[in-house]
């Protein structure tokens, strides 16, 4: 018997070599969730390579962990393959050299290979104490979140997850086991041709279903919910920790997680309802069978097709700079930088934090020509935070420190952006506040008025509003008269 069939729960008396060559084995729902969990990381990683504002692909992407974690938990397989260690190593190499050789925590594949190690004990724990041991286990798991971030990918968020899987296994095997207790009756076998049904394999070494002390059905069935409940909220927590999401995205990233937990909850591996014609049945059966080598390759290539870029952009900034013309200051209002300033502008960054926030002061002070607009004496702002930052300051705090001094520009058109350790996606701020416009109207408010304004322009003879490829502009036509819609323009004040 293959393995892929004892981990499907197939019958052994399954000619292997027969069912290779007459039917092709039917899709599994683990196939499908594998699938799934592919589309989601690679929109996910697309984004964070790719992409300028990966927000609402890192949205998407925040799916792909709880069930790759998920279904870790719920395998019966003890062994760990080699290739999971050795491409967990490459995948944390290629990202700490795609990162300046800065500590990274180690790829999500080690993190596979620990649970895989640590299963079999977690799994023995639960089964003889029940509920006192999950209570333990959980409350280690949150107590080592920190620590765990930084020894490997997602950490003891993503433990908890699986640690949701395997409960959800045991409660899955629990009825089967209670089925079978139901179908075997002294008739059936006493009858010549029927043998009573043995208990399914999954169950621990040397332990029957009428052993297990702590893991009675019912404590199955709220175990597992409970896990859920844990293993959900405190991965949104760490998510929006690590994303900083806006009210939206956020929000989506919730009821998306919310529905992923309602189909984990009813997952059960078997043979799916939804099969696929066969020329699509073969790519999500190749998918489910090799899923975490799809997941190394789609990731290493991303890994190495950014670092040509950056190694190209590199070479690109090395030839003499074109000459731009920068604003004339006395326009706009003289400033002279401090005395104590010293100019790293022109310079790369470092991992100094004093020269980092030199270089960017710096920078805004010869490049941005709206202080005056903005009302912020850039003087005074390096006045107050130029003390905040050491040689010992980490970059967390550097990242703070920086944002609340551009807070003030409240300028859309300004992103502070960084690559942080310890962190998966990159950090990002900007200084726009809401505009008025939004304040005013919520986002239901902006959605009826825009509903009624078109109700009226085409009452009145005009067509659709279509957008212009400046999204902030929108337009309408009538015979006579055109209609123009903006949805942003800096520097105007709304009547009181």
């Amino acid at each position: 018997m293959t393995r892929d069939k004892k981990d499907r729960g197939d019958p052994p008396d399954v000619d292997d070599a027969t069912r290779s060559k007459s039917v092709s084995p039917p899709v599994d729902d683990t196939d499908w969730l594998k699938t799934a969990a592919i589309l989601f990381v690679s929109i996910g990683h697309f984004g964070y390579f790719f992409v300028e504002d990966a927000r609402w692909w890192s949205v998407v992407g925040r799916l792909a962990a709880p069930t790759f974690f998920f279904l870790i938990g719920y395998a019966r397989s003890r062994t760990v393959p080699l290739n999971w260690i050795w491409l967990g190593l490459i995948l944390t190499v290629l990202d700490s050299w795609n990162d300046d050789w800065a500590w990274v925590a180690p790829n999500i594949l080690l993190s596979f290979a620990v649970i895989r190690l640590a299963r079999p004990h977690v799994e023995r724990l639960l089964e003889r104490y029940g509920w006192a041991a999950f209570v333990v286990l959980v409350c280690g798991l949150l107590a080592v979140l920190p620590l765990a971030a930084k020894c490997f990918d997602y950490g003891s968020e993503g433990w908890l997850w699986a640690l949701f899987g395997l409960c959800q296994r045991r409660y899955v095997d629990g009825r089967a086991v209670a089925q079978l207790a139901g179908a075997s009756t002294p008739s059936s076998a006493s009858q010549p041709g029927i043998a009573p049904r043995a208990e399914p394999p999954s169950l621990p070494d040397g332990t029957s279903a009428r052993a297990q002390s702590g893991w009675t059905r019912p404590n199955a069935k709220l175990i597992r919910l409970a896990a859920c409940v844990v293993a959900a909220p405190v991965f949104v927590w760490q998510e929006q920790k690590e994303f900083s999401f806006p009210p939206l995205p956020f929000t989506v990233v919730v009821l998306e997680l919310v529905a992923l937990s309602v189909c984990l909850c009813l997952f059960r591996r078997g043979p799916s309802r939804l099969q696929p014609p066969e020329s699509a049945a073969g790519v999500v059966r190749f998918i489910g069978r090799r899923t975490l080598l799809i997941y190394a390759v789609q990731l290493a290539g991303s890994e190495l097709l950014v670092r040509v870029l950056k190694d190209r952009d590199e070479e690109d900034s090395l030839a003499p700079p074109a000459v731009v013309p920068l604003p004339d200051r006395a326009q706009v209002g003289s400033l002279a930088p401090p005395a104590g300033a010293r100019d790293y502008s022109q310079r790369p960054m470092t991992s100094d934090p004093e020269k980092n926030f030199e270089a960017l002061w710096k920078t805004f002070h010869n490049r941005y020509p709206f202080f005056e607009l903005r009302n912020v004496d850039w003087n005074k702002q390096y006045e107050i935070y130029r003390p905040q930052v050491t040689a010992k300051t980490s970059e967390e705090e550097l990242f703070d420190v920086l944002r609340r001094m551009l807070d003030p520009l409240d300028d859309g058109h300004v992103e502070l952006k960084a690559k942080l350790s310890g962190h998966r996606e990159p950090r990002r701020f900007t200084p726009e506040k809401m505009p008025a416009f939004h304040r005013e109207f919520s986002g239901g408010g902006i959605k009826q008025l825009f509903e009624t304004t078109r109700r009226t322009l085409i009452g009145h003879g005009f067509g659709e509003p279509e957008q212009t490829a400046a999204w902030m502009l929108h337009y309408s036509r009538s015979a006579e008269f055109g209609y123009i819609r903006i949805l942003e323009l800096e520097g105007i004040e709304m009547a009181t």
